[in-house]
């Protein structure tokens, strides 16, 4: 067979990449998910030898990208885009929302207004149910789970770009961090 001259470790991971193109070919829903790996690699923090090395592992972070869309796409002036994701909350720190918010800015430039909402539980999203209510306030005094777990918020605009989050558990302290 033509795959022998690559060797069955080769045919292994080719298949695999093949399984998973088919199962986002065909699934109607994609989520987002990504790794720090890129981002440690193009700031130096390891090198790709040493990338899977224990401590390499502990300075990455995963996220899910769970809402994404834009407002007023018509209009530059006014189109915004919002997009939500789900941090995993051990991996919570103002280090990791910096690279995070970094990530994220970079995959979605247009339109420059971006407004970023980072949750930590599951139980601080609201079902698709819950969301096709059109609740008119966005306040989150209504959801009890909210303020249970970590959240931050990332706003770039042409005139400031910064991110608040709350700093310590239990507490509902706000840290805002300035970043243009």
């Amino acid at each position: 067979m033509q795959w022998k001259k690559f060797g069955e470790r080769s045919y292994l991971v080719i298949q695999t990449v093949f399984s998973i193109s088919l199962l986002l070919y065909y699934s109607s829903t994609i989520l987002t998910v990504a790794a720090c790996e890129a981002s440690c690699l193009a700031s130096n923090m390891v090198s790709s030898d040493t990338l899977w090395h224990s401590q390499a592992r502990k300075k990455m972070f995963r996220y899910i990208i769970v809402d994404n869309k834009v407002i007023n796409e018509m209009d530059r002036k006014l189109a915004r885009r919002t997009v939500g994701v789900l941090l995993d909350e051990e991996a919570f720190s103002e280090g990791t929302l910096h690279a995070l918010f970094e990530l994220v800015s970079k995959r979605f430039p247009e339109p420059y207004r971006l407004e970023i909402s980072v949750y930590t539980s599951l139980k601080q999203l609201k079902t698709p149910e819950e969301a096709e209510a059109g609740l008119i306030s966005e306040s989150t005094d209504d959801n009890a789970e909210f303020h249970k777990h970590y959240w931050a918020v990332f706003v770039r605009s042409q005139d400031d770009i910064f991110f608040r989050y709350n700093a310590a558990m239990p507490s509902r302290d706000i840290k805002t961090v300035r970043l243009k």
